[in-house]
């Protein structure tokens, strides 16, 4: 028996460990990390493959109990990768599984192009992308990312993408596979209320912390009104969906107002050019610091306990975020915008922040933290004993175990025919 599982990124080099280590990309990699070990117990006997893009289709690498092979695509497949993905990924299907074995789609319009899928398929969806007009989509892309006269035809182009290819593309994924697994209820509704015969298709699972929860103790508690240094976690990719534009500005807006504070942003990405030279120009050498992607679940910790506040200030395509998942179960106070399924991660005032994605809205709310630890302390604690009630990995793999039963049970039966 044979478990395939396809994705576009899932492990890189990792650059903080040995030489020939691999790490996780980013937060629907990690996904992998967790998932291979349900798949293992729940299949112990069989033979799982993980295929990612990458260079050297000659090139296999051992994680998890499973082998990690590499699919190339050529300069002009990558123009229109994710339908060219999506066409790779149908040949393998066709080519490497018999009706007995199990696909899964970490990121479900990767199917969209299968013709037949076995019995046992499951597409995963990480959140909606496309809540954006094309006016802020191609205005924040032109000012943060693509400085050219081209600037604004490229992003046009990829608002296309975002707004129209994507959604075909994971409608015509969840129709092939046999269940879809969304990480937040953004996408079941959306679904419902436009294509109801889908519905059925999906199931909500919530994403987990890796982290068992725990208060970690916090720096030395200030009185009341006394504004100490805080560190500020930001553990974003460095792309314009994640906000991550706003912090020079937010930098210095903090840094007028008297509030001493250093950002340490913990990802990489095409918008490091421009954030280093904002840097440079308004000279936040010392309160804004690019630490670049960090790979190992131990650093990543190290970061999450020397944080005062961990910030999430994604503007869009977000869904139930690991990293603000992860930021409460170090019993951080959480500031966080209200996009996608950030919405649905814990209670504003309770157990986190809500802002809008703008400087002065963060600004007011680190202001707040700043001058009231016993605000952040009460956060963080209610935070920990969220993730403990909500987000559990113990909570994750039995979902995961029992949807893997139940396509178990309705192959044996002859329902879920292929498609």
């Amino acid at each position: 028996m044979k478990i395939i599982v396809l994705t576009r990124n899932y492990l890189r080099p990792d650059t903080g460990g040995a030489p020939g280590e691999y790490a996780p990309v980013g937060g629907a990699e990690q996904y992998i990390d967790l998932l291979l070990p349900v798949l293992k117990d729940a299949y112990p006997e069989a033979e799982i493959v993980v295929y990612q893009v990458g260079s050297d289709e000659s090139q296999s690498v051992k994680r998890g109990g499973a082998s990690v092979r590499f699919v190339r695509l050529s300069r002009f497949e990558r123009m229109f990768f994710p339908l060219a993905l999506a066409m790779k990924y149908r040949h393998l299907v066709q080519r490497e599984l018999g009706k007995d074995d199990i696909v899964i789609v970490n990121e479900v319009r990767y199917a969209a192009l299968v013709q037949s899928t076995p019995m046992r398929s499951i597409g995963i969806f990480h959140g909606i992308e496309w809540d954006t007009s094309l006016g802020s989509y191609v205005y924040r892309e032109c000012r943060y990312r693509h400085y050219s006269i081209a600037g604004p035809v490229i992003s046009a182009v990829k608002y296309i993408y975002f707004r129209l290819i994507a959604p075909w593309a994971t409608l015509r994924g969840i129709a092939r596979v046999r269940m879809t697994v969304s990480v937040d209820h953004q996408l079941p509704l959306w679904v419902e209320g436009r294509f109801p015969s889908l519905a059925s298709r999906l199931v909500t699972i919530t994403n987990c912390s890796t982290y068992e929860p725990s208060l970690e103790p916090q720096g030395p508690m200030s009185e009341p009104g006394d504004r100490r240094c805080l560190t500020i976690l930001v553990p974003r990719n460095l792309n314009v969906a994640r906000g991550v534009y706003l912090i020079p500005d937010l930098a210095r807006t903090l840094a007028r107002q008297g509030i001493v504070c250093q950002f340490e942003i913990a990802g990489d990405g095409p918008l490091r050019a421009y954030i280093e030279r904002k840097i440079r120009t308004f000279g936040l050498q010392e309160s804004v610091r690019l630490l670049g992607h960090i790979g190992g679940r131990r650093e990543m910790s190290q970061l999450y306990r020397r944080a005062d506040v961990v910030l999430i200030p994604s503007v869009f395509s977000e869904g139930t975020s690991l990293s603000a998942i992860e930021a409460m179960a170090h019993g951080r106070a959480l500031v966080t915008t209200d996009v996608g399924g950030l919405s649905e991660i814990g209670v504003n005032g309770v157990n986190k922040l809500v802002v809008e994605p703008t400087v002065s809205s963060i600004a007011a709310a680190i202001g707040l933290l700043s001058s009231d630890p016993e605000l952040r302390e009460r956060l963080g604690r209610n935070a920990v004993q969220y993730v403990r009630e909500h987000c559990s990995l113990s909570s994750w793999q039995r979902q995961w175990s029992d949807l893997l039963e139940s396509l178990e049970r309705a192959a044996s039966s002859g329902h879920g025919e292929r498609n």
